[in-house]
């Protein structure tokens, strides 16, 4: 099976015809749809060929007669392989070298862009025909529902390996909001290409691999679902038996085909089986799939294993599904199947065939308009229908004489195509297939290119940039202006930095009280106690961290920007003010090598400072740890095992980014870098140290749309790791995570939920995903919780409550018990 060109020589046509009036015109034997002149703004497309079913067929009526150019994309920074996707105002394009664009419709202005990773060099692969460097050569897909667009990315992985990453990005922003790895388990990622557009079922994306062009290596034809937030994923693989290879899922790029049923079905290329004594094994067919990645019916040629023989795939294009009933599948041995829906009938089981169909490959994703099919022939678009029967009819119609062969789409009245030898984009007569435009776009990197229509827009990508047409209505209106970040609610201190253990085990509190004063709250002999600490004088909450001999040591910020702090010797409390100004947030605290507390708060003009506690001379240090303009929220802090205990410290920073400073002793200085794009944090973050990573950090914000992000540093690679660890409209505050000490001391995050609720989310390490559960229920919590850890390893949980009360939820044979105001 070669996914690469399919090699074919045709006389480029130089010569625009003149434009006929196709705004209105009559229902035909085409399929075709009559239209009225529309504009079509504000339609979208979100997927290969428009929706789950592949049709390829524009529903908004869009007029295009006659199409002008409107605008071209500044040059992008690599090859353009997949079909622009467009919503909301916004066209949607990735390149081979690792980056996503957004483009405004009405303009074509660069929006935004998220260069995600470092593609792998062409010639780290066994074969391969992209060159210089293979990134993402996918059509992603978009869910709107999630405000989100995914694409796999190939990356370099140290110094000639590499691995398939799906990654979420907010269409608003671009941040990025799921980074998964997708290679299945025992497959050889340098020889695996993530060709086939991307697809939505039932909640997952639908990932499909195949191999480079030439059939090297040691490759498989796979089918991955992906939970759209990360976790477990389920897989399917062609010619999985012992000593079979090969199966490719590629479709010349198109994406697999989700009936109403969320049913999957896709076509598959040639294996290793070669022989009429080897049992069928997926290969060389049409696969009906189940949500879950189970098969449940197929059909392939009587001649499938002398087909694999040949290369003849016939997954060279994807199954084109009519409302009939029937699907029509044509491939490379130029023989068209009609195949039913309902019983595909296995090996030899077509409704209908016809030999000599199309002269060369058929490559890519049909359109399909009722009973009329226009199939991707390489030399030239073919023009059927298939007629319901005993048995069915196929007749073929018109093969264009523009010898364009590119993935059709029907829209305007016209059938669109592209031809990437001669880099024009023909609009055909559907009743003819004669042209009725043609619009040069330039070299296309592309071996089967497919165009959009959304927005009132005719989109195309050439080799590097994306090119817009549009008809009589124009260009359409500016998109929308991206969101306005999300101001940081006064969330004070760290993660459940007001709860610490006391001696025995049990919680101990400190909260802010009324009238700004500070209160503490212990549980001792089965009931709690309390005590006032101060009358007044609080700008934030306390946070706390337990001394040397195991006592409390508070910190808060204190009128004018102070900075104090209280601890308790020798049965009392006392008291020292470490600044009188300059501070803008609540503090956090963290321990220094010799115990000595380190405080970090926000500063003047959005700084980071730095107090620490020097025992010898009983002063307080002070230094800057990151810039004016760095610090947008109050600060999370960990120490780096690999530096001696040095504090590094986590912001949320400019736009809405997470900003990382970490201390290097050999130095006396600050390090500092981004972990995370701008758009990605709206709350304080939270941090703790990964398990078997050499405690490198991981960090838990509010994302966009009120969801759960969770960041994670690589050290293997160097870079960060991000995944969403809670759909939107989950996440109300800044979290707070505790180790769990049964699961290998993985993250179990608490937050404030919808209608002030207390949610709990937490990774399950075996499986790969993240469990979810309510503690709370609805108009329990008024804020940011903090959570402990009881002397039998569960959690702790304490957060405010109605009318200034504050709670306690506590996890206990299996349940959450603490239904009652603990604390009034």
């Amino acid at each position: 099976m070669v996914q690469g060109a399919m090699r074919r020589t045709v006389v480029a046509i130089a010569v625009t015809v003149g434009a006929l009036s196709v705004v209105s015109w009559a229902p035909s034997a085409d399929g075709t749809t009559a239209v009225q002149p529309r504009a079509g703004f504000g339609s979208n497309w979100t997927v290969y060929h428009q929706d789950a079913l592949g049709s390829g067929v524009d529903p908004s009526g869009t007029s295009l007669s006659p199409p002008t150019a409107a605008w071209a994309s500044p040059t992008l920074d690599g090859q353009i392989y997949g079909e622009p996707l467009v919503y909301n105002g916004l066209v949607y394009v990735a390149t081979e070298n690792d980056t996503v664009y957004a483009l405004a419709a009405n303009t074509g202005a660069v929006q935004w862009s998220n260069h995600l990773s470092t593609p792998v060099p062409s010639g780290d692969l066994p074969c391969g025909d992209i060159s210089p460097s293979v990134g993402i050569t996918s059509t992603p897909v978009i869910d709107p529902s999630r405000n989100e667009i995914f694409v796999v990315a190939d990356e370099l992985s140290g110094a000639s390996n590499a691995s398939h990453h799906l990654m979420g990005l907010d269409l608003s922003t671009g941040a990025t909001l799921l980074d998964t790895v997708v290679d299945p388990a025992g497959s050889t990622p340098l020889a695996q290409l993530q060709r086939a557009g991307l697809a939505l079922d039932a909640g997952r994306v639908l990932v499909g691999f195949g191999g480079n062009d030439g059939d090297c290596g040691s490759y498989h034809g796979w089918l991955v679902g992906v939970p759209e937030g990360g976790g477990a994923q389920s897989t399917f693989e062609v010619a999985a038996a012992s000593g079979d290879s090969q199966g490719a899922i590629w479709m010349g790029g198109a994406a697999p085909v989700v009936d109403g049923s969320n049913n999957i079905w896709l076509a598959t290329g040639n294996s290793a089986f070669h022989s009429s004594s080897d049992s069928y094994d997926d290969s060389d067919g049409v696969i009906e799939l189940s949500s879950g990645l189970a098969v449940e019916q197929y059909f392939a040629p009587s001649s499938w294993y002398s087909d694999n023989g040949s290369d003849l795939d016939l997954g060279s294009s994807s199954p084109a599904l009519m409302g009939n009933g029937l699907l029509l599948q044509i491939g490379k041995s130029h023989i068209a199947y009609v195949v039913s829906q309902a019983s595909p009938g296995g090996v030899g089981g077509q409704a209908a065939s016809q030999g000599s169909y199309c002269s060369s490959d058929v490559a890519g994703g049909s359109a399909v308009s009722g009973d009329v099919v226009y199939s991707p022939c390489l030399s030239g678009v073919v023009m059927s229908t298939v007629t319901p029967g005993s048995p069915p009819t196929l007749s073929r119609g018109w093969q264009t004489s523009t010898g364009s062969g590119g993935a059709p789409i029907v829209a305007g009245g016209l059938v669109w195509t592209i031809d990437h030898n001669n880099g024009m984009l023909y609009g055909l007569d559907p009743s003819t297939g004669s042209a009725t435009y043609v619009l040069s776009i330039g070299a296309v990197a592309n071996h089967f290119p497919t165009p959009t229509v959304a927005d009132g827009l005719l989109l195309a990508a050439s080799s590097t940039q994306v090119h817009a047409f549009a008809g009589p209505g124009g260009t359409p209106p500016p998109p929308p202006p991206p969101p306005v970040a999300t101001p940081v609610p006064p969330v004070w201190g760290s993660v459940a930095s007001y709860v610490v253990g006391q001696p025995d085990g049990q919680p101990s509190v400190f909260v802010e009280g009324a009238g700004g004063s500070l209160w503490n709250y212990w549980y001792a002999n089965g009931t709690w106690l309390s005590s006032e600490l101060t009358g007044g004088g609080l700008a934030s909450g306390p946070v706390v961290m337990l001394q040397q001999d195991g006592e409390p040591s508070v910190f808060f910020a204190g009128a004018g920007g102070s900075l104090w702090n209280y601890w308790y010797v020798n049965g009392t409390w006392d008291t020292a003010e470490i600044a009188a100004g300059g501070v803008s947030s609540g503090p956090v605290v963290v321990p220094q090598t010799n115990g000595a507390p380190s405080v970090f708060v926000e500063g003047p003009g959005n700084s980071l400072l730095n107090y620490w506690y020097i025992p010898s001379s009983g002063i307080w240090g002070s230094g800057t740890s990151g810039p004016r303009g760095s610090t947008f929220s109050a600060p999370a802090v960990l120490t780096q095992a690999d530096a001696d205990g040095a504090p590094s410290v986590f912001v949320q920073g400019p736009g809405n980014s997470l900003l990382n400073f970490w201390y290097i002793p050999n130095l006396g200085t600050w390090g500092s870098a981004t972990s995370a794009p701008q758009g990605s944090v709206y709350s304080s973050p939270a941090v703790l140290p990964q398990p078997g990573a050499g405690e490198a950090p991981s960090v838990l914000v509010e994302g966009p749309g009120n969801s759960l992000l969770n960041f994670w540093y690589v050290p293997a690679g160097g870079g960060w790791g991000a995944a969403t660890s809670a759909p939107r409209g989950s996440v109300f505050s800044s979290p707070a995570v505790l180790p769990q000490p049964g699961a290998g001391d993985s993250p179990s995050v608490f937050v404030q939920g919808p209608g002030n609720s207390l949610l709990n989310f937490w990774y399950v390490p075996a499986g790969g995903y993240w469990g979810a559960g309510t503690v709370a229920p609805q108009g329990s919590a008024a804020g940011t919780p903090g959570a402990t850890t009881q002397p039998d390893g569960a959690p702790s949980v304490f957060f405010p409550g109605p009318a200034a009360s504050l709670w306690n939820y506590w996890y206990v044979n299996g349940a959450w018990d603490g239904a009652e105001p603990s604390l009034p």
